[in-house]
């Protein structure tokens, strides 16, 4: 028999073949994954026979999700940390920062409807705001694997779950969603 079925109990760093880390070049991961996709295409395995088709296939649907879930990293914090068994629905976000978040959302509001260049400067607040919470993560996720103290990991999870309060705002600013 040639081409066996994925493991179940691999991780999506095991599929794609690449170390368990946060750090990753987007392109690096690209490059690794459409490797993987030309050799294990099920067209590939067209005239094989039908187990080896259907492996074929499972191990696309792997590959697919593998990439999915590490080529952003956003979604590559959220399953290194569920990995380690944090919730991000857990994290206590601290009132201060629902506040701040709740203000930036009326402002928001209050500035689609009167001021375009007052929505723009709100974008540019919070986009720097989204982008010093990744450097955050990636530099929490540097020491955790420099020094395995699971308090890095509370940080980036704490930093992540204010990140998706960011993104949100980005969103709805760029048109992505309709409030």
């Amino acid at each position: 028999m040639g081409l066996d079925p994925p493991d179940k109990t691999l991780s999506h760093f095991e599929v794609l073949g690449v170390p368990a880390t946060f750090a990753h070049d987007a392109d690096e991961l690209e490059k690794k994954f459409r490797g993987l996709s030309i050799k294990l295409h099920p067209d590939r395995f067209a005239r094989k026979d039908p187990v080896e088709r259907k492996n074929a296939l499972a191990w696309t649907t792997a590959l697919n999700d593998a990439y999915r879930a590490l080529k952003d990293p956003v979604r590559r914090a959220e399953y290194l940390l569920s990995r380690a068994g944090f919730l991000l629905e857990k994290q206590d976000l601290g009132h201060a920062f629902l506040e701040e978040a709740m203000d930036d959302r009326e402002r928001l509001a209050e500035a689609k409807a009167s001021s375009p260049v007052e929505v723009e400067r709100l974008h540019a607040v919070v986009l720097a705001k989204r982008d010093a919470a990744l450097r955050t993560i990636a530099e929490a996720f540097a020491l955790f694997e420099r020094t395995r103290d699971r308090a890095a990991l509370d940080v980036a999870a704490n930093k992540l779950a204010r990140l998706r309060y960011h993104q949100r705002f980005l969103d709805e600013v760029e048109g992505k969603i309709h409030a």
